[in-house]
C-alpha cells in the first residue's frame, strides 16, 4: 500500500511538467502536455525558430528535480534581430480554447555561450528574454550566478573573458564559465507567456549571434481559487445556511462544479454544521445553539488532484426571536343565520422572527378560548 501512495504522489508531481514536444498542434505548432493543459508555441518572429525537441541537461539546476533529463524544446533565438517567442496554454491538443494558469515556471538550459572561438579574445554572450504583458519573474534556482533574472528579464552574464570555448553548464573546475540554466516563476494568472528576444546589454556587437535555448515548463496548473463564504441560520430551525460554496470560487475563468472539482470538508467548528459535497450546501442542524461557526473546505481540480485551494465558510446562528400570536375575532349578525364560523388563516397576523408565520415552522393547536360575538 505504501508503494502505491508513493507512485501516485510522483505522478501528481510529474503531471505538471511538460512532456515530449511535437508538432501536433491544430496547425502543426510545437506543443507538449502538462497535466490537463497543453503548452503550445503560438508566435515566433524576428528570426526565432524551433530547432527540435531535446533533453534538459544541467542536473540539479532546476526548482523541480523532475526537470532533470526531461524532454525539452530547443529554440534558436537569433538575437541580432529583435523578435518574439510566445507560448499559449490550451485545454486540449487540438483546441484553440485558452486556459488560465497560475504561477507557471519557466526552466531554461543552454542559455548563452562563448563567441569568437578562433580569435585571441573569447567572451560570453547571451540572448535577452524580456517578459511582456505586465507579468513578473521570480528566480527560483540556478546553476551559478551567471543565470541572471530580473523582474522582467532573463539572460546569461555577458562580456566575461574565457580561456576556451565553453560547454553546457561549464566545466566542474569553473562552473561560472558554462552556459546558464535555472528556473524562474512567472507570477500571476495568465493564458500566455510572451518573451521578446534581443541581445543582452553589454555584449560586444561583433559577437552577436544566435542562442540555442531549451525550454521546459513546470507547475502548469489551471487557475483555481476558493473564496470564503458566509451565511446564517436560526437556532431550533436550522436548514441551509449557504446554498453552494462553489458559487464564488473559480476554476480557469469561471465557477467550478462538482464535476470539475473534488469538494471536501476539512473541518467544522461544530458537528451540527456540515458540507454536502454533492451540492455544495452548508447545512445547519436545528440543535446548534446560537453562535458564530466556521467550516473549512477544499476544492481540487478533478483532472489534476494535486491542484487544490482551501477556503472558510462562516455561519452565524442566531437565537429565535419571540413568537407573537395575535388574537383573531369574527363578528356576524343573527340575520345571517350563522351556524359555524371559519377563519381563513389565524396565522395571518402572527409573527415569528419578525416575519409572517410559515405554517411549516410552527405547531398550531386549538384551545377553547376563542370568543364569538353575534350582533
Amino acid at each position: 500500500m505504501l508503494l502505491i501512495v508513493i507512485l501516485c504522489s510522483a505522478f501528481s508531481l510529474n503531471a505538471q511538467v511538460t512532456g515530449v514536444w511535437s508538432q501536433s498542434g491544430p496547425s502543426g505548432e510545437w506543443q507538449a502536455q502538462a497535466g490537463s493543459v497543453w503548452v503550445r508555441v503560438i508566435n515566433l518572429t524576428g528570426g526565432n525558430a524551433v530547432s527540435f525537441a531535446e533533453v534538459m541537461g544541467c542536473a540539479g539546476s532546476y526548482s523541480n528535480p523532475a526537470v532533470n533529463f526531461n524532454p525539452s524544446l530547443r529554440v534558436l533565438a537569433n538575437t541580432p534581430a529583435a523578435g518574439n517567442i510566445s507560448f499559449g496554454f490550451f485545454d486540449g491538443p487540438s483546441s484553440n480554447t485558452p486556459v488560465v494558469v497560475s504561477d507557471p515556471i519557466v526552466n531554461l538550459d543552454r542559455l548563452g555561450g562563448g563567441t569568437n572561438g578562433g580569435g585571441p579574445t573569447r567572451l560570453t554572450n547571451s540572448a535577452l528574454f524580456t517578459l511582456q504583458g505586465g507579468l513578473t519573474f521570480t528566480e527560483l534556482s540556478e546553476n551559478d550566478v551567471h543565470f541572471e533574472v530580473s523582474p522582467t528579464s532573463i539572460n546569461r552574464t555577458v562580456g566575461t573573458a574565457i580561456a576556451a570555448l565553453i560547454a553546457e553548464c561549464g566545466p566542474a573546475a569553473d562552473p561560472g564559465a558554462g552556459t546558464a540554466a535555472g528556473s524562474a516563476r512567472v507570477n500571476g494568472e495568465t493564458s500566455t507567456i510572451s518573451l521578446n528576444t534581443s541581445q543582452a546589454p553589454g555584449n560586444t556587437a561583433a559577437f552577436d549571434g544566435a542562442d540555442a535555448v531549451e525550454f521546459v515548463f513546470t507547475g502548469v496548473n489551471i487557475f483555481i481559487d476558493a473564496q470564503g463564504d458566509s451565511g446564517s441560520a436560526i437556532a431550533g430551525l436550522g436548514g441551509v445556511a449557504i446554498p453552494n460554496v462553489l458559487s464564488n470560487d473559480t476554476l480557469n475563468s469561471g465557477p467550478p462544479t462538482t464535476g470539475t472539482v473534488n469538494l471536501t470538508e476539512i473541518n467544522s467548528s461544530n458537528p451540527g454544521i456540515s458540507l454536502n459535497t454533492t451540492t455544495g450546501e452548508v447545512n445547519v442542524d436545528p440543535s446548534v445553539i446560537p453562535g458564530i461557526y466556521t467550516l473549512e473546505y477544499q476544492i481540487c481540480e478533478t483532472a489534476v488532484p494535486s491542484n487544490c485551494e482551501t477556503a472558510t465558510a462562516t455561519v452565524v446562528v442566531s437565537a429565535p426571536d419571540p413568537i407573537d400570536a395575535m388574537d383573531d375575532s369574527y363578528t356576524a349578525t343573527a340575520e345571517e343565520g350563522v351556524t359555524g364560523i371559519t377563519f381563513s388563516d389565524v396565522l395571518a397576523n402572527d409573527t415569528l422572527n419578525g416575519a409572517t408565520v410559515d405554517p411549516a415552522d410552527v405547531t398550531l393547536t386549538a384551545t377553547p378560548t376563542a370568543e364569538l360575538s353575534i350582533d
